[in-house]
């Protein structure tokens, strides 16, 4: 088997206590697919992805997932989303929406992501800055959450897309400076 190390938990997502292997599906990676792989992971790094055969003499001392034929792959971080779970970061900028995001989002595969504020009023998005930073430093249901991404509103009117007019302003050195302060970091 290959022995690396790589970070398997972004900050905000739940921790290992102990060494798990994962096993019984194709294991997929940047350069092969292995049949009948097998994940090592151990204080959150994974140390060692092979054949099933080659890893199998350390599940008797650990914890063990069989994923029964299921492919094991990387988690996808989506860098854009508006909404998940039938909510949206605008119209809800809270604590709860991204927990709510977070849950909807992992059963698909996605292990991180960055909730997107679209254009609207300053108290908006400084509601949706405060929420993520929040969010950031919680344990979450399922995906974690990386960081912000506001999208406007300092764009053109004329390709403002799905963006409501009212919302669309010139940027603003003062309103940018306020967002900083809110996001502490996370923007």
């Amino acid at each position: 088997p290959q022995r690396f190390s790589a970070k398997v938990t972004p900050p905000g997502i739940w921790r290992m206590a102990m060494p798990l292997l994962i096993h019984g599906g194709d294991v997929l990676t940047p350069e092969h697919r292995i049949r009948n792989g097998a994940i090592l992971i151990s204080e959150d790094h994974i140390v060692a992805v092979g054949p099933w055969e080659e890893l199998r003499e350390q599940s008797s001392e650990i914890a063990t997932i069989n994923v029964r034929g299921r492919l094991i792959t990387p988690g996808f971080i989506d860098l854009q989303v508006n909404g998940a779970g039938g909510r949206l970061l605008t119209a809800e900028p809270t604590i709860e929406s991204l927990k709510v995001m977070s849950g909807a989002l992992a059963p698909f595969g996605c292990t991180a992501f960055l909730p997107t504020i679209i254009s609207t009023t300053t108290d908006g998005i400084l509601a949706g800055l405060r929420a993520v930073k929040q969010a950031m430093g919680e344990q979450l249901p399922g995906a974690a959450v990386l960081g912000c991404h506001v999208e406007g509103p300092f764009i053109t009117p004329e390709q403002r897309g799905a963006h409501r007019l009212r919302f669309i302003r010139p940027p603003s050195v003062e309103e940018f400076s306020l967002w900083m302060e809110a996001a502490e970091g996370s923007l």
